[in-house]
């Protein structure tokens, strides 16, 4: 799961670190499920806790890592930590901005 987390979202790790260096193991795993469009009871069985503990971790890691924003995609706002771009081609930062 590293591997495939580190490769379409090279820079995580450092980002994380940078962000909060008192993320635990399991917190970081999450987030890179999270990247990799994998939660619920499907990252729970993959991490061996319940859905209900991801779920948990999922929106505690969005308040610590979102910086307090509006929106509730933890993977957009990993995806914007790391300064990669979200769907759409634009960066998570860019996507927020109303357009013309």
């Amino acid at each position: 799961m590293d591997d495939i987390a580190g490769k379409i979202c090279p820079g995580l790790d450092d980002a994380l670190t940078a962000r909060d260096q008192y993320l635990t193991r399991m917190e970081r795993r999450v987030c890179k499920l999270a990247v990799l469009g994998i939660k619920g009871s499907v990252a729970g069985t993959l991490i061996g806790t319940s859905r209900q503990n991801v779920s948990r971790m999922h929106s505690r890691l969005y308040r610590r890592l979102s910086g307090g924003k509006d929106e509730k995609d933890l993977r957009k706002v990993l995806l914007e930590l790391a300064g990669l771009p979200c769907e759409g081609g634009e960066t998570a930062a860019q996507a927020g901005v109303e357009k013309p």
